[in-house]
């Protein structure tokens, strides 16, 4: 039986990437997205993967994405959201209204899907495993970068929250949290500081700048059987920046 898995942010980087890998090792996928022309370009690659276009933030959407699970008649072996959003800007000039737009990408969306896949029963009764994607910042300070810290220290706690409650369901949550990745982000995060900046932050990993898929390999281990007795976790993926 096909083992199918839901793969949020699939449009780009780490989840497109995430999309590409598991469709190779043979999984059904139901790919989403708020970005539709990437979704279409990513489908005509995977032509038999399965897309939605999603606004994650809303409540909404979320129920619909449920809804379309549940209709289709497909069990979930595994979700992988890789929703976000990230912002660079002095402490001094953060506000309210930033914390709410970044809160609402970075943590609610992701208690939306899983909280509406729960309602509408449509996790696998075998067991099921949920991989979302945090980042460093949650646990290394960074200027700058404390609405998107703050966001990302939340997340951890929700998984570690999330997987002591769904585990007598055979649920596992877990996280993977990345160092710097080359992708979309990091193009607009050299915009904000300058290029001299990006060059230093590149410098700090031991490994380099990271790839997609060198963290996409670590989403497929969480949500395989290798992982079976790992829930909770939050697993880093830095190429060496937290060694130091």
């Amino acid at each position: 039986m096909l083992e199918w898995v839901l793969v949020a942010g699939a449009a780009s980087g780490i989840g497109r990437q995430t999309a590409l890998d598991l469709s190779g090792a043979g999984y059904g996928l139901l790919m989403v997205d708020i970005n539709q022309a990437g979704l279409d370009v990513l489908h005509s690659q995977l032509p038999d993967a399965l897309i939605i276009q999603a606004d994650m933030k809303l409540e909404a959407e979320a129920v619909r994405i449920a809804e379309f699970v549940r209709l289709k008649g497909m069990k979930l072996q595994g979700v992988v959201d890789t929703v976000g959003k990230a912002v660079t800007m002095p402490f001094r000039t953060t506000n309210p209204a930033l914390y709410d737009d970044i809160f609402a990408t970075n943590v609610y969306s992701f208690q939306l899907l899983v909280s509406e896949l729960l309602k509408a029963e449509v996790l696998s009764v075998k067991g099921a495993s949920i991989v979302v994607v945090s980042s460093i910042t949650g646990e290394n300070g960074a200027k700058g970068k404390t609405a998107y810290g703050a966001s990302k220290g939340a997340l951890n706690a929700l998984v570690r929250s999330m997987a002591v409650e769904l585990a007598p369901q055979k649920i596992r949550v877990n996280a993977v949290s990345p160092g710097t990745i080359q992708s979309e982000m990091l193009d607009r995060l050299e915009s904000n500081i300058g290029s001299d900046n990006l060059a230093l932050l590149k410098q700090s990993f031991p490994l380099g700048i990271g790839l997609p898929e060198d963290v996409s390999g670590s989403i497929l281990f969480l949500l395989s059987h290798f992982s079976g007795w790992m829930t909770g976790s939050v697993l880093t993926v830095d190429g060496g920046y937290s060694a130091k």
